[in-house]
């Protein structure tokens, strides 16, 4: 097309219809002139006269030229020679559709301090292909300011190379509606290498799918209080919940506490256990409820804990599992009057001889109803101490056969005249 000899005046007049038809060897020609062209000029010129743009031409444009670029237009930029080489007030200057535009070439072609110079709009317009390793080079991301990568759609951070996320404070700019769209793959490349740099409002938006790919021993006791209780709840029953430490547990609020499970008290350690006495609070204790049935480590429970748990959990504590048997005598001597009285009568059935000595002049805190579940062996171990605690409710509610053998024992006992005529 011949517009080489065309005055400024003539060439700013130059209608959209032959811009549009500008071939690659018309582009040398105006070069010189392009501070005249009006935006919606620029808007049409060929792709084939924007793609033979060189560094020095492409220079001239100012600010509202570049803006007037389109999405179409903004992908013939040839990346090698004129993407790096765009001042930086002319990258902000491109609108965010043909930031969008830009293709793989363009991308990695961006300098750090090009592409950290993007404003907001513009971060939000990237794509989840242009945040990935494919396009962003480690040190692009590396350049985000915690607002940019802030900006970026959770859509787009589906994209992003986690392991491209450094310094940390990068991480810890994530939104927590990013964190909660990052993929399980990323997620898992977080929980492994970058958790620990996660702040508190990050980790309560851990999603529960997310829970089981999290290396428990190395998060630090802050971040486990911040869990969600739903993100507790889904802390796997083995090798997750065995790896708390003893500060982790100290960190873990009733309402945490109260959402695990009896399965994950099932895997409670004989350590963990054994520092519920010097870390858990009443509160605590009383937060297991009936889930203590799980706690198949009761005899490591200490007494100051044991004297910590409610009648509801005494009450819950198992026959068919083992648990009541498996409770020591100093266990048995700490119990208070109360979880005594909480006992039924299948659990005293299940009490051995050195266990029912163990209660002492406790015993007289056991129903009239849970005491006739007493053996013939526990009831025959009972110390002078023992029997003579026996109140006359508990004496009358014995069976017969209860009675004979203490009878036989301490007859002398004075209380054995009330006994009815059985």
């Amino acid at each position: 097309m011949a517009i080489s000899g065309l005055s400024t005046a003539q060439f700013s007049g130059l209608a959209t219809s032959v811009m549009a038809a500008l071939d690659a060897d018309d582009i040398a020609v105006i070069a010189n002139q392009v501070s005249t062209l009006r935006t919606d000029q620029v808007a049409t010129i060929s792709t084939i006269a924007i793609g033979a743009l060189t560094s020095d031409q492409f220079a001239n444009f100012y600010s509202e030229q570049i803006a007037a670029i389109t999405s179409a237009q903004i992908g013939y930029l040839d990346p090698t020679n004129v993407v790096p080489n765009i001042y930086v007030t002319g990258v902000v200057a491109f609108s965010d559709g043909a930031i969008r535009g830009f293709n793989q070439d363009q991308t990695r072609a961006l300098t750090t301090e090009q592409f950290s110079a993007l404003v907001t709009s513009q971060y939000a317009g990237l794509t989840r292909d242009q945040v990935s390793a494919d396009y962003l080079s480690t040190a692009q991301v590396a350049a985000l300011e915690s607002d940019d990568l802030a900006a970026i759609t959770t859509a787009a951070i589906q994209g992003i190379s986690v392991p491209d996320l450094r310094p940390a404070a990068i991480v810890a700019a994530l939104t927590t509606a990013q964190i909660v769209a990052l993929t399980e793959e990323q997620f898992g490349r977080v929980s492994r290498g970058l958790f620990q740099e996660l702040q508190a409002s990050q980790v309560e938006a851990i999603q529960t799918s997310d829970v089981l790919q999290l290396n428990v021993s190395t998060i630090i006791s802050s971040q486990i209080a911040s869990l969600s209780t739903a993100a507790i709840a889904a802390l796997d029953g083995g090798v997750q919940v065995a790896s708390l430490s003893a500060g982790q547990f100290e960190v873990l609020s009733t309402a945490q506490v109260a959402a695990l499970g009896s399965t994950q008290f099932g895997s409670f350690t004989v350590g963990q256990v054994a520092s519920l006495d010097a870390l858990a609070t009443t509160d605590f204790i009383a937060a297991i409820g009936a889930d203590i049935v799980g706690l198949t480590n009761i005899a490591s429970l200490g007494t100051d804990s044991v004297q910590a748990l409610t009648t509801l959990e005494v009450a819950a504590i198992s026959v068919d599992f083992g648990q009541v048997n498996a409770l020591k005598t100093s266990q048995i001597a700490a119990l208070l009057t109360d979880q005594v009285r909480a006992l039924g009568s299948a659990q005293v059935g299940a009490i051995s001889p050195n266990q029912a000595v163990a209660f002492s002049d406790a015993i007289s805190a056991i129903t009239t109803s849970a005491i006739q579940g007493l053996l013939q062996g526990p009831l025959s171990a009972l110390t002078t101490v023992g029997v003579t605690s026996l109140t006359t409710a508990q004496i009358v509610a014995l069976t017969t056969d209860q009675f004979g053998l203490t009878a036989c024992v301490f007859f002398t006992t004075r209380k054995f005249c009330v006994v009815n005529d059985g």
